[in-house]
């Protein structure tokens, strides 16, 4: 089911919107007595996942991050500010591409994001929550919603690397409990096993022997469920 929504860029799109959208508001009714900045929490779980649905949808999921926010904005964070929803749903969509397209212009991450290395997603996370903190609380010191963008912006630069990182741990410990409990560490790559292999990088050969799934060459332009396959493999490698 999951796999036919995300296999065209209308089902990514409302997908991401959903799942951006409830992580959102999960996050903010459990943690809302943490916030000490406007639109600041200490761990900011969202992050990650803002960051991650990006990295893997490209532009269709910075839009529908940027939807989901403009929702939150509207309804529960800044109600009846539409200028400044606008502003942070642009910003909430921006961040996560700006890191995105720079490492995959200029340090040398594929677009499909074959060979991604664990090294790579962590720095690009760094990225991505430097980018995220300041131009939020830019937007929001502008507006006139916070005192002090410094201390704005290292406050939300905590909650978003703690989250970011957070979320990538998760998903690299769940990545390699589906490949133990599936029993694929053994499978031998280029004749030998996982175990033996540069543990760095995948390439996208070995990941037809990690990750079969006949539909993923059959996926739109983007290429999503291949880019979360080859993504999988890079969260597991250190």
């Amino acid at each position: 089911m999951i796999k036919k929504i995300l296999t065209s860029k209308l089902g990514t799109f409302l997908f991401v919107v959903a799942a951006y959208g409830l992580i959102d508001l999960i996050n903010s009714a459990l943690t809302s007595f943490l916030n000490s900045v406007p639109g600041v929490d200490w761990v900011h779980l969202p992050s990650g996942c803002q960051f991650l649905l990006v990295l893997i949808a490209g532009w269709v999921g910075a839009l529908g991050v940027g939807i989901a926010s403009l929702i939150a904005a509207i309804w529960f964070t800044f109600p009846n500010q539409f200028a400044l929803g606008f502003e942070m749903a642009f910003i909430n969509g921006l961040a996560p591409l700006l890191a995105r397209v720079l490492f995959v212009k200029n340090f040398g991450v594929k677009d499909d994001l074959s060979d991604i290395t664990m090294r790579q997603i962590v720095l690009m996370g760094i990225v991505f929550a430097c980018l995220n903190s300041s131009l939020n609380q830019l937007v929001l010191y502008w507006n006139q919603e916070a005192i002090d963008f410094v201390d704005g912006v290292l406050a939300m630069l905590i909650g978003d690397m703690t989250g970011t990182l957070l979320i990538i741990l998760l998903l690299r410990q769940m990545a390699r409990s589906l490949i133990d409990s599936d029993g694929k560490k053994s499978l031998p790559l280029n004749g030998l096993p996982i175990a033996h292999q540069a543990r760095d990088t995948f390439t996208w050969n070995q990941l037809n022997v990690c990750f079969t799934a006949a539909d993923t060459h059959r996926c739109d332009g983007h290429a999503l469920l291949r880019r979360f396959n080859v993504f999988q493999a890079g969260v597991v490698t250190l």
